[in-house]
This record gives structure tokens, sequence and C-alpha cells, in this order.
């Protein structure tokens, strides 16, 4: 079972989210991340997902996590790729 934390949840978030949900059997949404308050808690709660809500990036890089799944605007890309990385994650970038 992948681990997945999905970092940004606006636009494309939700069609990597919805792809995500078509394989229960090999993966699991278990992070959101977003710097705007409220705004994971709501995408979490949209999909009914059971995942923990953060509000920066930093905060999983020592959680169970397999995937990050990078859904911010391309400017902060790098930060958040090297940090991942460097933790020993798996990243993917939109």
């Amino acid at each position: 079972m992948i681990r997945i934390a999905i970092v940004g949840t606006g636009g494309i978030s939700h069609a990597h989210i919805k792809a995500y949900l078509q394989l229960p059997e090999r993966c699991r949404i278990a992070a959101l991340v977003d710097i705007i308050p409220g705004k994971a808690q709501k995408v979490k709660e949209q999909y009914g997902l059971d995942a923990e809500v953060y509000l920066d990036h930093h905060e999983i890089l020592d959680k169970d996590i397999d995937l990050v799944d990078d859904c911010t605007p391309p400017f902060v890309h790098a930060e958040i790729f090297i940090n991942a990385l460097k933790s020993g994650k798996n990243v993917v970038c939109e």
C-alpha cells in the first residue's frame, strides 16, 4: 500500500485525488498539506478521506509517507522536491 501526501489542495489536486481513489487496493491518501488554513480540511471532508491535515510540507517529512504528490504552483516545486527527496520520499510533480 502506497501512502500518499498531497501537497497543495487547489485546482489540479482534485484530479490527482480522484485518480488515487480509483486504486484503493494500491494506495491511500494519508496526508493533505496546504498553507491556507482550513483548505486541506475542506478537501478531506469533500472526498471523505481518512487523512491527516497539515499547514506545512515540512511536517510530513518524518511521517510514514511513501509518495509526495506536489500539486503546488511551479515556483515552489524545488523546495518541496528537495526536502521530500532528502527525507527518503518518492515525488510526483504536476
